[in-house]
């Protein structure tokens, strides 16, 4: 006998979680696109600096936008998956800070329970990133601290732009 697995998608869907849980399915709730969007509004907007009000920051080096949520080389963007892109968008926030293997883990995967510090996944995760990296001939290089874990260092590094806040 297998367990019936229910997705419910948006939050009008809590109220029917329990009545499938009673039935013994498997419930797995996911935010609706706007309840993402506020969630990402509210939490990427804290970590990132301002905007470079300058514009053509792409023709510059790195540059992180978290609006469209990609990662440009000197305007070329990078083809990352999403555990990528919220790795290398942390590096890139400040560029030169050495950032713990463990801080790293939580940027992609989100915080969840302790699993110790084993740097073995961010290492790999970050391998893919430096051959995506290489492949559209980046000067930036993510370098390992030695016992603790990476920094993102070289020219043409630029603070990821801040995403706005909705008007109330």
């Amino acid at each position: 006998m297998g367990i019936a697995t229910v997705t419910l998608v948006g939050a009008g869907s809590l109220g029917r979680a329990e009545a499938f849980l009673r039935l013994g399915a498997v419930v797995v709730v996911a935010p609706d696109r706007e309840a993402l969007a506020a969630w990402l509004l509210e939490h990427l907007a804290d970590r990132a600096p301002e905007p470079d009000p300058g514009g053509g920051r792409d023709d510059e080096g790195l540059a992180v936008d978290h609006r469209s949520h990609v990662i440009r080389w000197r305007g070329t963007p990078l083809r990352l998956t999403e555990l990528e892109f919220r790795v290398l968008a942390c590096l890139a926030s400040e560029p030169g800070r050495a950032w713990s293997y463990r801080e790293l883990r939580e940027s992609g995967w989100g915080p969840g329970p302790d699993l110790g510090d084993d740097p073995y996944v961010v290492r790999a995760l970050v391998q893919r990133v430096r051959r995506k990296l290489r492949a559209v001939g980046a000067e930036v290089r993510i370098e390992p601290v030695r016992g603790f874990g990476l920094r993102l260092e070289g020219p043409g590094v630029a603070p990821p732009l801040r995403l706005a806040r909705p008007a109330s």
